[in-house]
C-alpha cells in the first residue's frame, strides 16, 4: 500500500499522430563566475528584468571579462519576453558539463534550482561555456556532452512530472561542426520532454541561444506553437547557428536540419525577420508529445487535475448497498475536474474540450483507490497548406 495521494498516468499514442499554473515561468542554468556579495556559484536567483541581472553584476562587461554568455542569454530572454517576466537563474562552474547540470542525482545543479523555485519552473534551459582549455569530443556533429545531457534531462523531467511538478527542458546544441549530415536524427530518440536547439548566439559563437526560446515560450499560452507566424518575428536582426555561422550559410540544408528534429529559425518569403521553424522535441513524430506545445498543454492539465483531486485524498465516501459508488458522488468528481480545466483551458482556447469518466462499479472498499479517465481533445495546427491553383475559362464550364 502506497502513501495516500494522487497519481496521474499520462497516456501516449492516443492521438494517432504520423487555477493558476504559472505556465510562463522559466529557468536557466549557465556557466559563469561568482560575483562577490552578489551571486555565488550554485546560488538560485529569481529576477524579473534585465536591470535586476545587471544589478547582480551580470552585465556585458561580466561576459567579456569571464568569457561566458550569461548576460547574452538573459538579455536575449528579456528582448523576446517582456520585462516583468519571472526568470530563475543559477550560475555553475565552467567545468560543469551539460550532462552534470541535468543530473537528477546531483543536488547542486538542476535539482537545486528547481527545488528553490518550488515547482514553479515549467521550462528549464541548459547552456555551457567551458573554459579555453576544454576540447570538445565531437559525436554526431555536436559536443558529445549534448547527447548524454538529453538523456539526463529527460530523466530529470520525468522525475519532476512524477512529483506533480511537470517540466520541459531546452538544451543548447553546442559546437556543431556545421555539417548537416553529421547530425544525429533526434526522431530516433524517445526524449519527448527535451528540445535541442541549434540556434546560435552570434558570429563565431558555438554556444546556443536558449534565452530567446525561453522568452518566447514565457510570452505565449501553452497551446501555442512558438513558430506561429501571427505572433511576429523574433527579436534578432541576424540568425546564427551553433557552428558560429549565419543561418543563410546553411540555406540548402535547412529542410534536412528540420527533418532531424532540431529547433532552429527560418525566414518566409515576403515576411521580414526570423521565425522558429517548429517546436519539435527529441522523439518520434508518432509520439503525442513530439510538439513542445502539446507537452505544455498536458503539463497544465496535470497541474489542474492534481489541484482538483488532492482535496479528495483520504476523504470518506458512502457506498451503495450493491457495493457501487453513488452516482451523485461520481458526477460531482467528474464535474469538478471538467469545470476546472474548461474554465482555465477550454475557455482560453488552449484545448478543444475535456471529458472525465469515473466508473461507479469500482471496488473502493477493497482497493482504497479511485480510477479516473480524463480525455482531452487538443487544438489542431495548420503547419502546411496545399493549394491547387490554375486558370479557369467560364465559356468552357
Amino acid at each position: 500500500m502506497g502513501l495516500p495521494g494522487v497519481t496521474i498516468n499520462v497516456e501516449n499514442g492516443t492521438l494517432g499522430s504520423v487555477s493558476g499554473t504559472n505556465d510562463g515561468i522559466t529557468g536557466m542554468i549557465l556557466s559563469g563566475v561568482a560575483v562577490a556579495e552578489q551571486i555565488a556559484l550554485n546560488e538560485p536567483k529569481q529576477i524579473f528584468s534585465l536591470k535586476e541581472a545587471e544589478d547582480l553584476g551580470l552585465d556585458e562587461a561580466y561576459d567579456a571579462a569571464n568569457g561566458v554568455d550569461v548576460y547574452k542569454q538573459i538579455k536575449s530572454f528579456y528582448s523576446e519576453g517582456d520585462s516583468g517576466l519571472e526568470l530563475w537563474i543559477m550560475l555553475v562552474s565552467q567545468t560543469v558539463t551539460l550532462t552534470e547540470m541535468a543530473d537528477k542525482t546531483d543536488a547542486n545543479n538542476a535539482i537545486k534550482l528547481l527545488d528553490a523555485a518550488d515547482g514553479k519552473i515549467k521550462v528549464l534551459a541548459f547552456s555551457r561555456v567551458p573554459d579555453v582549455s576544454y576540447v570538445a569530443v565531437i559525436v554526431d556533429g555536436l559536443d558529445g556532452d549534448v547527447f548524454s545531457a538529453i538523456t539526463n534531462a529527460q530523466s530529470l523531467a520525468d522525475y519532476y512530472a512524477s512529483q506533480m511538478k511537470p517540466l520541459r527542458v531546452v538544451i543548447a546544441a553546442r559546437e556543431w561542426t556545421g555539417v548537416v549530415s553529421d547530425l544525429a536524427d533526434l526522431h530516433e530518440r524517445t526524449d519527448n520532454r527535451v528540445v535541442v536547439s541549434l540556434l546560435g548566439l552570434g558570429e563565431g559563437n558555438k554556444n546556443g541561444d536558449v534565452g530567446i526560446i525561453l522568452g518566447r515560450l514565457a510570452s505565449l499560452p501553452v497551446q501555442r506553437n512558438i513558430g506561429r507566424v501571427k505572433d511576429g518575428s523574433l527579436s534578432i536582426e541576424t540568425a546564427y547557428l551553433t557552428d558560429g555561422n549565419t543561418l543563410e550559410s546553411k540555406e540548402s540544408g535547412i529542410s534536412a536540419i528540420y527533418e532531424k528534429g532540431y529547433l532552429f529559425v527560418r525566414r518566409y518569403v515576403g515576411k521580414s525577420g526570423y521565425f522558429f521553424a517548429d517546436d519539435l522535441t527529441a522523439t518520434s513524430l508518432t509520439d503525442d508529445f513530439s510538439s513542445t506545445a502539446r507537452g505544455r498543454v498536458i503539463d497544465k492539465a496535470i497541474s489542474l487535475a492534481y489541484a482538483t483531486y488532492i482535496n479528495e485524498v483520504n476523504d470518506e465516501v458512502s457506498i451503495n448497498i450493491d457495493g457501487t459508488l453513488p452516482a451523485a458522488y461520481v458526477k460531482a468528481l467528474q464535474a469538478a475536474v471538467e469545470n476546472s480545466i474548461n474554465q482555465t483551458m477550454t475557455a482560453e482556447n488552449e484545448i478543444s474540450s475535456v471529458k472525465c469518466l469515473i466508473e461507479t462499479n469500482q471496488n473502493v472498499l477493497a482497493t482504497n483507490k479511485l480510477m479516473v479517465s480524463l480525455k482531452i481533445i487538443p487544438v489542431g495546427y495548420t503547419k502546411e497548406f496545399e493549394i491547387s491553383l490554375g486558370f479557369s475559362n467560364p465559356l468552357n464550364n
